[in-house]
C-alpha cells in the first residue's frame, strides 16, 4: 500500500510502528511462556511462591491485554474504497453487517455504526452542505470539526430509526476534487455517553489516498466489462455502483448498480423461478421507484433472458425523475445465482437515437459473470 505524500502523520506513524507492536507482543508471549512453564514446575516441586508469583504475572498480562484491546485503535481501509479510519479496535468491517446494508464498521452488537460512502465527485451535482443536512432532521446541530483534513461542517441529531429505536447521529461530507466522502455514524441513544468520543475521534481520523488503486471487485463474487471512459466505479453495499464520469451539470446523470441480494429472497427468488412474468415486473417497478428518485414508472418492454448464464428477466422502462420533472429510461434485470438474487439497475436521461450510456449498460449485462 502506497499512501500519498499528503498523507497525515498518524497513518504514517501507525505504520512505522507495526514492528515495534510486533516486538511488544513477543515479548508478552515470552512472558507467558515463562510464567506457564513457572507454574509447570512449581506445582511439580510444590514450590507455591513461585505457583503464587507466576500466577499473578499471568493475570496481570491478561488485565493489561484486555485494557490495552479496549483502548487501542488501528489503521483500517474500508474495503472497495480508498478510505482509512483510525478506528478503535471494538469497531470492525463485517461481511454479515454489508449484507444486512452496512458498508463501514460496526460494533459486536450493531448498536454502533459508522457507514462510509466514496463516490465520483461527478455523481451529484447537489451542494455538499445541503446534501448534508438532508441527512439530519430539523432538530439538527452543525458544529466544525477539526480532521486530519482541516475543519469541517459534523451535523449531529436525534432520529428513531426504522426499527422504532431512538439513536443518535453524527453526518459528514468531505472529498476533494476527484472524490466525495460521506460518514454517517449511528449510535443507539443508550450507548451514547459511551460512544460518542469515540466515534467523533474515529470520523475525524478520516484520510483518503487519492492516489492508491483499487479493484472495485475486490469485495464482490462477480465480475462485469465496463466503459472507464464513461463510468466511475463505487463501493455499495453487496454491490457495485457506476457513476457517469461527465462533470456536465445533468439534472438527471447516468448511474448503474449490480447488486447481489443475499438470499433467499423468496418473493423475487420465486417469481423467477416459476417463470412468474407479472410479479417479476411487479417487483421490479416497486424496487426502481424505492432505489433512485424516478416516479411513474412504466415497463416498455420486459423479456426472459439468461445473464452470465443464470437464468432471469430484464425490464426496459420509463419514467420521471421526481424534483426535476425530466423524463428517464432505464433497465432492470434480476437473475438467480443459488439461494441469491443478482440485480442490474441503470438509468439515464433519454437521447434520440441510442444512448451510449444505455448502450454500455447492456455491454456490462453481457459482460456479467460470477467468480469461480
Amino acid at each position: 500500500m502506497t499512501l500519498g505524500r499528503s498523507g497525515p502523520g498518524w497513518i504514517r506513524e501507525e505504520l512505522q510502528e507495526v514492528s515495534q507492536e510486533h516486538l511488544s507482543v513477543l515479548v508478552d508471549l515470552v512472558v507467558v511462556a515463562v510464567c506457564g512453564f513457572g507454574l509447570y514446575v512449581g506445582i511439580r516441586k510444590r514450590r507455591w511462591t513461585v505457583v503464587a508469583l507466576c500466577g499473578v504475572l499471568l493475570v496481570w498480562e491478561a488485565l493489561a491485554a484486555l485494557s490495552s484491546f479496549a483502548t487501542s485503535s488501528r489503521v483500517v481501509r474500508i474495503p472497495g474504497t480508498t478510505v482509512f479510519l483510525d478506528a478503535p479496535r471494538s469497531l470492525f468491517y463485517s461481511k454479515e453487517a454489508e449484507e444486512d446494508g452496512i458498508l463501514g464498521l460496526v460494533n459486536q452488537d450493531r448498536s454502533v455504526l459508522l457507514v462510509v460512502t466514496q463516490l465520483p465527485q461527478s455523481f451529484s451535482p447537489a451542494d455538499s452542505d445541503q446534501f448534508v443536512k438532508e441527512m439530519a432532521d430539523s432538530s439538527a446541530t452543525v458544529e466544525i470539526l477539526d480532521t486530519n483534513q482541516g475543519p469541517i461542517r459534523l451535523v449531529s441529531s436525534r432520529k428513531i430509526n426504522d426499527h422504532g429505536v431512538p439513536v443518535r447521529t453524527f453526518s459528514v461530507i468531505t472529498g476533494d476534487p476527484s472524490t466525495k466522502i460521506i460518514l454517517l455514524g449511528v449510535v443507539h441513544e443508550p450507548r451514547f455517553e459511551d460512544w460518542r468520543g469515540a466515534v467523533r475521534n474515529t470520523i475525524a481520523s478520516v484520510f483518503w489516498d487519492s492516489t492508491m488503486e483499487v479493484d472495485p471487485f475486490e469485495r464482490v463474487d462477480f465480475t462485469v466489462d465496463f466503459d472507464e471512459t464513461l463510468f466511475a466505479p463505487f463501493a455499495v453495499p453487496t454491490g457495485i455502483g457506476f457513476s457517469a464520469r461527465s462533470t456536465e451539470a445533468r439534472p438527471v446523470r447516468p448511474f448503474m448498480q449490480i447488486l447481489r441480494i443475499p438470499g433467499p429472497v423468496k418473493e423475487l427468488h420465486d417469481s423467477i423461478s416459476r417463470d412468474q412474468q407479472h410479479s417479476v415486473l411487479t417487483f421490479a417497478l416497486r424496487f426502481i421507484t424505492g432505489a433512485s428518485n424516478v416516479t411513474d414508472t412504466g415497463a416498455r418492454d420486459i423479456q426472459q433472458t439468461g445473464v452470465g448464464g443464470l437464468n432471469g428477466y430484464r425490464v426496459k422502462w420509463i419514467g420521471q425523475e421526481k424534483d426535476s420533472g425530466l423524463p428517464v429510461e432505464g433497465m432492470f434485470a434480476a437473475v438467480l445465482g443459488g439461494d441469491d438474487v443478482y440485480v442490474f439497475h441503470g438509468m439515464a436521461p433519454p437521447t434520440e437515437g441510442s444512448s451510449p450510456f444505455m448502450e454500455a449498460m447492456e455491454r456490462m449485462l453481457r459482460t456479467f459473470k460470477l467468480k469461480l
